[in-house]
């Protein structure tokens, strides 16, 4: 055993003379250092390789040990050279073995080791300190640690230059000394975030840095901010054992970020249009300004030289010249000049230029200003009024029909759109223009032009071709039913809008219309075609009795027909109690446990079944019949609820209750929501009601006003289909709802669509920011189901829960549950 130990074992004797020998050893020391044996020597034979500097140190510890004390043990670190040329460090462990009668050593037993490794490691890690501490003490930022009680250990002593307070004395005095207590405690919750995140992570990522600035006081008293970053120390058991950090003075950034930032806010928000170039004169930066005033978006001048913008000719040499004299001379030059807009039109504009020169006085940058001052556009648009607009009405005329349409068919080949083209002819014109003038005639015209405006889109094309006729033009995605569905709807209002009898000379005068409607491109390919065709089928419409509309396939017509008759039917579906409240319930996903329901109306018809809520309501939104049938389901939902409650049906919180926009927009609104739920004895708090993006932004003051008033009564409101609308989130952010519904569209390709399931995560942040509940719609499959609670959406309904069912079959499903 003893010639196994890799460490020299040895007995040495002491006599009289203090001399030395060896009477055992288990290996020699010297094959430690790598030389041949030697034979016996009373002097070990290895003194002749210890270093000169400890050979001295080393003869002193063996000769103490005469005088050592029984029982203790006594070490001594020595250098030697090794055979290859390298220091050996070798630590001697000595203790007394035989002792005279004068209790002095006679002989000791001691233990030889090489301890190169360790003793090379500890001067890494001194020399690491070391460097550690002369960089933190020198830095001009601030090095601190602390233990878990956030008590200083180390603070480095640039922290006089920064706050005037010896290191020394802050050990001791602590944090409070120099921070509030309050903004400590936000840093201190900032910190157990990051611990709960990294044990949650299992350790498996490194806990991540805070960042925070805090208002810290000097010693003379007065304020500093200054920027923390501080990281958690973990040992090798995973035990916090304290924060280390790092402090810097940001007051002065933080002054130059706030102009910097209030400069920016100045610089975009001008009214004229700013550009700012570098000093080889191409852009690097423009304001809104610019972009509303040229139509160039930032990305399409960056980058470029200014000239861009100017009218082409050879007056722009003349022009840089003029205004580079005028910058070296005066440092700033002004004027008129002609610019030209993305889309090619020339304009006029007042324009400033100044040069940025550095400490050098050379050029770094120009600055333009500019403002556009047209003063010829009124008098071109003059001209342009007089050649396609009809003077009388105020819509375009012929000849701007043909171009614009023109223009539709083109965009549409492009993109595959669909064009609906409405010809109208109005009835019983002449006989009021003959019996009641010129003038009556005119004047009913125009009532007719404001009238067939306010029937359409802004974006879609009026104009009257002559005497008493009119088109109408529409562009539509979708396919062929779609334009189909739209160019009905359209006539509809029209032929309603015309009903209304017209105040001429202090009479009321009646007049009805004829519509005849051609399609893009089942109806033709060209203007010409398209105007025909429509003006064939508006006689087809005459000669069928006037007033009404008719398309130029028998096909479109009797769908037509068809929407005429579902219309007729559909006054009388509510008497004869054809309609029916459907229920779909909503579930918690963590729990699946239902929460709510929504109200969803259906159809009976009596010869064709069940008519598709996507068929009859927009017929029912069209015809106004919505407002008293939305009314109906309503007190529906709200009875059942009551009901169900009361019968201890299943745990809900609240039913979901569509609205429709002209329900929302209808002065009785309020008054008729607080009217039911007093009439059924439902609580406020559990009514949710679903309005659309495109009702909310209709009219922002009047949504704004409605919501805080149902705020105030406790009802919820929920934004249904979020996502497919075109809500302003600056607007989002002040409406007061409470449920933000995902339309089902993103549902249905999840989770293997990366864009859907990006815009999934993205509008649950966006809730969870706001502070309102999400509810994903649509949701058909388990991996839709994970996908959603992964993500932490709230609630979920669609078909893999429960099919949207009436009354009866609710009731039996509380019962399952």
């Amino acid at each position: 055993v003893m010639n196994s130990l890799p460490d020299t074992v040895y007995v040495v004797d002491i006599d009289d003379d203090h001399i030395h020998s060896t009477c055992y050893k288990n290996n020699d020391i010297t094959m430690l250092l790598g030389y041949e044996k030697k034979s016996h020597e009373i002097v070990p034979n290895w003194f002749e390789y210890v270093t000169p500097e400890g050979l001295a140190d080393l003869q002193a510890f063996m000769q103490r040990m005469r005088y050592a004390k029984a029982g203790t043990t006594h070490e001594h670190t020595t250098r030697l050279k090794h055979a290859q040329g390298h220091i050996v460090t070798i630590k001697f462990r000595n203790t007394p073995l035989v002792f005279d009668d004068n209790g002095e050593v006679t002989q000791y037993i001691g233990i030889g080791r090489d301890i190169s490794e360790d003793a090379n490691n500890q001067n890494r890690i001194a020399e690491s300190e070391r460097r550690y501490r002369l960089l933190a003490e020198n830095m001009s930022d601030i090095v601190w640690e602390t233990d878990t009680n956030v008590d200083f250990k180390f603070i480095s002593s640039s922290i006089k230059r920064v706050l005037g307070h010896d290191s020394e004395d802050l050990l001791d005095l602590g944090p409070y000394a120099i921070f509030q207590e309050s903004e400590l405690r936000e840093l201190m919750k900032e910190t157990y975030k990051s611990i709960r995140f990294h044990k949650l992570v299992d350790y498996a990522e490194p806990a991540p840095i805070i960042r925070k600035d805090l208002m810290a006081t000097h010693k003379n008293g007065h304020k500093i901010l200054v920027e923390i970053k501080a990281s958690l120390i973990w040992d090798e058991y995973k035990q916090l054992t304290g924060v280390l950090g790092v402090c810097r003075d940001v007051t002065e950034a933080r002054n130059i970020e706030q102009q910097l930032l209030l400069a920016s806010k100045v610089f975009e928000n001008s009214s004229e249009a700013i550009l700012i170039t570098d000093n080889q004169l191409n852009i690097v930066k423009v304001n809104r300004a610019f972009t509303k005033i040229t139509n160039y978006q930032s990305s399409e001048v960056i980058g470029k030289n200014p000239e861009l913008l100017l009218n082409t000719g050879e007056s722009n040499r003349d022009f840089f010249e003029q205004v580079g004299e005028h910058l070296v001379i005066d440092g700033y030059w002004q004027g008129e000049i002609q610019y030209r807009r993305k889309q090619g039109d020339i304009r006029t504009a007042w324009a400033g230029v100044s040069a940025i020169r550095d400490e050098q006085q050379e050029v770094q940058s120009l600055i333009m200003i500019m403002s556009d001052i047209s003063d010829r556009k009124a008098t071109e648009d003059r001209i342009h009024y007089l050649a396609f607009y009809d003077p009388l009405t105020q819509l375009p005329n012929r000849s701007q029909m043909l171009e614009r349409l023109e223009a539709m068919l083109t965009k549409a080949r492009q993109q595959n759109l669909w064009i609906g083209v409405l010809f109208i002819d109005l009835d019983r014109f002449k006989p009021i223009n003959d019996s009641m003038g010129h003038p009556a005639g005119d004047r009913l015209l125009q009532l007719v032009a404001e009238r067939l405006k306010n029937s359409v889109k802004s974006d879609d094309l009026v104009c009257r071709m002559s005497g008493d006729e009119f088109t109408i033009a529409f562009m539509e995605s979708g396919d062929e039913a779609s334009v189909t569905s739209t160019a009905i709807t359209i006539g509809d209002r029209v032929l309603e809008a015309l009903h209304r009898p017209f105040g001429l000379s202090s009479r009321d005068v009646f007049i009805s219309a004829s519509i005849g409607i051609s399609i893009f491109p089942k109806d033709g390919q060209t203007v010409i075609e398209l105007l025909k065709n429509a003006d064939l089928a508006m006689y087809h419409a005459k000669n069928m009795g006037r007033d009404n509309l008719k398309f130029f396939t028998a096909s479109m017509n009797r769908k037509a027909v068809q929407r005429l008759e579902l219309e007729n039917d559909l006054r009388q579906a509510l008497a004869r109690q054809e309609m029916e409240v459907y229920y779909q319930p909503q579930y918690c996903t963590k729990t699946r446990a239902i929460v709510g329901v929504e109200a969803l109306l259906r159809w009976h018809h009596p010869t064709q079944g069940v008519i598709e809520p996507s068929v009859f309501i927009p017929i029912i939104e069209d015809t106004g019949m919505i407002v008293p049938l939305g009314e109906w389901v309503l007190k529906q939902a709200c009875t059942h609820f009551v009901h169900w409650k009361t019968a201890s049906k299943g745990n809900l919180l609240r039913m979901a209750v569509n609205v429709s926009g002209r329900q929302f927009g209808s002065d009785d609104f309020l008054a008729m929501v607080t009217r039911t739920l007093s009439e059924t004895n439902m609580k406020a708090t559990e009514l949710e009601l679903e309005l659309t993006e495109s009702i909310l932004m209709d009219d922002v003051t009047h949504t704004l006003s409605i919501l805080k008033e149902l705020r105030k009564l406790g009802v919820k409101t929920a934004i249904d289909d979020f996502g497919t609308g075109y809500s302003s989130l600056n607007y989002l952010k002040q409406f007061p709802v409470d449920t933000l519904k995902i339309d089902r569209s993103f549902i249905q390709n999840l989770p293997h669509n990366d864009d859907d399931a990006q815009i999934s995560r993205t509008i649950i942040a966006m809730g969870h920011n706001l502070g309102v509940g999400i509810v994903a719609e649509g949701v058909e499959t388990e991996a839709q189901y994970n996908f959603l609670k992964a993500e932490h959406c709230e609630e979920v309904q669609g078909f893999y829960f429960s099919h949207p069912m009436p009354e009866s079959e609710l009731m039996t499903l509380f019962g399952a549950h």
